[in-house]
């Protein structure tokens, strides 16, 4: 269940020959229709506002399913807190599915996969396939990037034990041993009661680009060896995008602005989910609001 950051140009190249890997890699890795696709114009709009000295600048936009908050440099690469020319400040909508669901559907359900497979092992206890290593879903393997929950970091660490020591020498073999870490993975599954399949969204840090800490405090809790699925150490990368000072992708919301002569202050209200019965006074989840500072005369996000 590890995703190896390194294979992700192998991963575009089978793109070319493979319809829907395609679409995945044009919808959510490079999107052409965002800034994606027009870095050089974006570069040149934060060259003109240093150049000019135009300061205070700040954009409130949406259309992305998520809230974010973060500072815009004119060169990324040389990217220094409160050097930036601009802040970017993004809401969620109010009733739109979250940005996460969509990335969460393309990568598939792991429990939903373990229940069809376990259906399949009553139906035929010693020849079933384990299809969470069939490659029937071409996408699981990036689910680390969105989700991860107890059972995945369970499967992950039997896995990584048994093949240690399969022989894996013919398909038959393979398939043989694909069961036994089924088999021995049953005998560790964490109950759905105690929250083994419980979600937690990964995909915050991966925009933020702190990624693999919350698999690595969850591996610690179950009391396995999962090392960092980004760097293989025990080490997590170095932060990949510092400019992003706050991002929430599982969410609807909506954003509201004070400004004043000395600061812009932004704060991010959250709504209950329907699946709560949220009454007209408890709609706003209080208890999640963020609140975003930006003091003039400085592009620095200050969040609390």
């Amino acid at each position: 269940m590890a995703l190896n950051l390194k294979a992700l140009p192998a991963i575009v190249a089978q793109g070319e020959s493979n319809p829907s890997l395609k679409a995945l890699i044009n919808s959510y890795i490079v999107n052409a229709d965002q800034w994606d696709g027009y870095s050089a114009e974006r570069a040149n709009l934060m060259q003109f506002l240093a150049t000019n000295n135009i300061k205070n600048v700040v954009a409130v936009t949406g259309d992305i399913h998520a809230f974010y908050a973060g500072e815009v440099p004119v060169d990324y690469a040389n990217y220094q807190t409160g050097q930036a020319v601009m802040v970017d400040l993004v809401t969620a909508g109010i009733s739109s599915s979250s940005f996460w669901s969509y990335l969460a559907s393309v990568v598939g359900d792991f429990e939903t996969e373990v229940k069809a497979i376990k259906a399949a092992r009553t139906l035929a206890p010693t020849s079933y396939i384990n299809n969470l290593e069939s490659g029937a879903n071409p996408f699981a393997a990036l689910r680390p990037l969105v989700y991860t929950c107890a059972n995945m970091l369970v499967y992950q660490n039997v896995k990584s034990q048994v093949l240690a020591v399969a022989d894996l020498s013919t398909p038959e073999k393979q398939q043989a041993a694909y069961r036994q870490v089924f088999e021995v993975y049953l005998s560790k599954e964490v109950p759905v009661a105690q929250g083994g399949y419980a979600i937690q969204n990964t995909l915050n840090e991966t925009f933020a680009g702190n990624m693999g800490q919350t698999i690595q405090a969850l591996s610690q809790q179950l009391g396995v060896s999962i090392p960092n699925p980004y760097t293989g150490t025990a080490n997590p990368p170095v932060v990949q995008n510092p400019w992003i000072k706050y991002v929430e992708t599982d969410t609807q919301g909506f954003i509201t602005v004070k400004v004043t002569p000395t600061q812009v202050e932004a704060r991010f209200h959250h709504i209950e989910t329907l699946a709560k019965s949220p009454t007209a006074n408890s709609v706003i989840a209080s208890n999640k609001t963020k609140t975003a500072i930006i003091n003039s005369g400085i592009s620095q996000v200050q969040i609390s």
